[in-house]
């Protein structure tokens, strides 16, 4: 697990000041849904290399 401080946003390419409001989790006080798709390096038995998180 790697946290936020060393964190290198231009590398991964997302963007700085979203990832920072949802680390706020005021989503969960506005009683707001959140859905995250992650892509990852495909695995031979999957048929497309995503994962979907549902918050």
């Amino acid at each position: 697990m790697q946290i936020m401080d060393g964190f290198d946003f231009n590398a991964a390419g997302v963007p700085k000041a979203q990832i920072q409001e949802l680390a706020g989790l005021a989503f969960i006080e506005r009683s707001e849904n959140m859905v995250l798709l992650v892509y990852s390096q495909p695995i031979p038995s999957t048929p497309k290399p995503a994962t979907i998180i549902t918050i």
